[in-house]
């Protein structure tokens, strides 16, 4: 095949080109970028080096722009896009294809094309137009991205790059003109703060917590869940030695600002059962629960709030498993064994989740018992008047036939023996406990 490989190569490069940007094609393109990604890889990259021109404004550039069906779908299917820009399902995709040719034939070309590649990138980040700008960020990611992993983004830069002085040149203001700015411009600008998170953090952890809870505080969905995923990711990023780049110094004046944006979010009739706000707040109450505790109220009523609404919707599957893990992280990190805060907990939760266990709920009924079971855990007063139904219904042989539930029913009863065992004398229940 290798007398073949060159007139193959042309024949390829020409197909690309004369597929357009149609969605009935995208396959075709993916696939024949991929075919030269592998050739750039291999030990036969020399015959690219003649059309690395034609490659990049041909094929790379066009396929890495914005097309009115992405548009669409950030506005109609916000959180379809948010999984193909943000959560690595966009593997079929033009851009995927694109941005892994442009790594790929940077694997020999060095320099030369990197340079090649940021005049590119210079030429379109000043457009007006929000297709070539949002090209232009995906083009400088792309080549300046030398290694990265999932927990950290980028890792090593290319050395001809700076991502810093980058975003502070062409990206902050996208971030700073509110809504004015197009949403797709701002989830772009997102995006680029996802990809050097490391980086930027180092530089300006503080203005970067700043305009991201900025656009936490967007009406569409697509832009808050952006800055909602970003914001956590951010606050999740270590060093080499283990330690948070996000600090209790750096995170305690904005963690109210933080919360309370998220729970704005929760209250958006189009984001109710956003898990990626729930997220946030769990990160961030980790991080700093001293600067947390003042807006324990506000936190309580939040996670009340948001668990009354899911039980009358029950919209979104994963949605009780990041609220569950949130209230976990409250009474653990925000109310510790604040007797007053565990009783306000209790008041509202309690009766709740009683009833979540009567009428057998079964997207939440195992959260419902965990719940109660750190509640009893943390428990000094007399014990609460909603606790007799729940630990009458605990000792029904029914309960006991769901062996998913074995586990929590055995911590809550362990609490009620450690917390309240006069009761259970009282009330002749410690027979039934064997």
């Amino acid at each position: 095949f290798k007398p073949f490989l060159p007139a193959f190569v042309e024949i390829v490069l020409k197909q690309v080109v004369a597929t357009g940007k149609a969605q009935c094609a995208d396959s075709l393109a993916c696939k024949s970028m991929d075919f030269l990604s592998v050739i750039a890889r291999s030990v036969h990259h020399a015959v690219l080096q003649p059309h690395v021109s034609a490659i990049l404004s041909g094929i790379i550039l066009p396929n890495m722009m914005l097309r009115q069906v992405d548009k669409e779908r950030l506005e109609d299917e916000p959180d379809e896009f948010m999984r193909r820009e943000l959560l690595g399902s966009d593997s079929d995709t033009r851009r995927r294809a694109a941005s892994q040719l442009v790594k790929a034939i940077g694997m020999h070309g060095k320099e030369g094309w990197s340079s090649m590649v940021l005049q590119a990138v210079d030429q379109q980040v000043k457009s007006t137009d929000v297709s070539a700008k949002d090209a232009s960020l995906g083009l400088f990611v792309a080549i300046a991205s030398k290694a990265t992993t999932p927990s950290a983004g980028c890792i090593t830069v290319d050395q001809q790059c700076n991502p810093v002085q980058f975003f502070t040149s062409n990206v902050l203001a996208d971030l700073q003109g509110g809504e004015s700015v197009q949403p797709a411009a701002r989830c772009a600008a997102i995006k680029f703060i996802l990809s050097f998170r490391s980086q930027l953090v180092q530089a300006a952890g503080a203005e970067v917590l700043g305009v991201l809870v900025s656009q936490m505080q967007s009406p569409i969905r697509s832009v808050h869940s952006f800055a909602l995923h970003t914001a956590e990711r951010v606050l999740a990023v270590k060093s080499a030695e283990g330690k948070s780049l996000v600090t209790k110094e750096i995170l305690s004046p904005h963690v109210g600002q933080v919360i309370q944006a998220c729970f704005q979010v929760l209250n958006m009739p189009v984001s109710k059962e956003n898990e990626y706000a729930l997220q946030c707040v769990i990160r961030a109450i980790s991080i700093s629960p001293e600067a947390a505790k003042p807006l324990a109220n506000d936190l309580l009523n939040g996670l009340f709030s948001s668990f009354k609404s899911f039980l009358a919707t029950r919209k979104n599957p994963i949605f009780p498993f990041y609220l569950f893990e949130c209230i976990a992280a409250f009474l653990r990190f925000v109310c510790g064994n604040d007797e007053a805060f565990v009783q306000a907990f209790a008041q509202q939760f309690g009766p709740v989740c009683t009833t979540v266990m009567n009428d057998k709920v079964e997207e939440v009924e195992s959260f419902a018992i965990q719940i109660l079971a750190m509640l009893m855990e943390r428990w000094t007063g007399t014990v609460p008047d909603w606790s007799a139904a729940t630990l009458t219904m605990c000792l029904t042989p029914a309960m006991w036939e769901h062996r998913a539930l074995i586990p929590t029913l055995t911590r809550l009863l362990g609490a009620f023996a450690v917390r309240a065992p006069q009761h259970l004398v009282q009330q002749n229940l410690m027979d039934r406990f064997f």
